[in-house]
C-alpha cells in the first residue's frame, strides 16, 4: 500500500477558510510550508479531484496554526466551515428534507470520496445519537481527526440537528489510525 492520500478539494476549502477568517494568515502559512507544497498552493497547482499525499494536509493543518497562532480550534472550525461549504447550493435543498439519521447512513461512503485510507463504520443510530468508528487511517493525526470531527458536526447540524456534540471516545489522537464517537442532537 502506497502513502494514505487525501483529495485536492480539502486543500482548496482550507486556503478559502483561512481567507474568510483571517486574510493575512494565508501568506504567513504558506511560508510555513516546504516549497514543493507551497508553490503548488500558491500556483493554484492543487487541482479539486486529484489525491495528494496526506502528509501535505497535515503541514496545512500545523502550518496555518503557527501561522494564526490558534490552537486545535483551528482544525475543528476548518472541517466545519469545509463541510458547511460543501453542503451548499443545490445540496441545502436536498438537506431540507433529509434528518441526520438519513446523512448518517451514507456517512461512510462520504468519507471515502476524501481518503484512499481508512474505513468508517456507523455502529449505531437512532433518533437523537449515533456511534461511529473509523479503522485503519493511516497517517492521521489529531489535527486531521478534528478536522473530519468538525465536519460530521457540520452535516448533522445542516441536515436539521440541532445542538449537535461530537464527543471522542477512544482514539483520534496523533499517530491514531482508529478512533470512536458519539454524535447526539436534538
Amino acid at each position: 500500500m502506497g502513502e494514505p492520500m487525501i483529495k485536492g478539494v480539502s486543500f482548496r476549502a482550507f486556503l478559502r477558510f483561512l481567507e474568510e477568517r483571517e486574510p493575512a494568515s494565508v501568506p504567513a502559512t504558506l511560508a510555513r510550508l516546504e516549497p514543493e507544497l507551497a508553490g503548488a498552493l500558491r500556483q493554484g497547482l492543487v487541482f479539486t479531484g486529484n489525491w495528494y499525499p496526506l502528509r501535505w494536509y497535515r503541514a496545512l493543518h500545523a502550518a496555518a496554526q503557527g501561522a494564526t497562532g490558534c490552537g486545535l480550534e483551528l482544525a475543528h472550525d476548518k472541517g466545519f466551515a469545509g463541510v458547511t461549504a460543501d453542503l451548499s447550493g443545490i445540496y441545502r435543498m436536498f438537506l431540507a428534507v433529509v434528518s441526520p439519521e438519513f446523512v448518517i447512513r451514507r456517512a461512510a461512503k462520504l468519507f471515502s470520496t476524501y481518503y484512499d485510507t481508512g474505513a468508517m463504520t456507523v455502529l449505531a443510530s437512532e433518533r437523537g445519537r449515533a456511534r461511529a468508528r473509523w479503522s485503519e487511517c493511516a497517517g492521521f493525526d489529531r489535527n486531521i481527526w478534528t478536522d473530519v470531527f468538525g465536519g460530521c458536526e457540520a452535516a448533522l447540524t445542516a441536515a436539521g440537528g440541532r445542538q449537535v456534540r461530537v464527543r471522542v471516545v477512544s482514539g483520534g489522537g496523533d499517530a491514531d489510525e482508529t478512533a470512536e464517537v458519539q454524535a447526539t442532537w436534538v
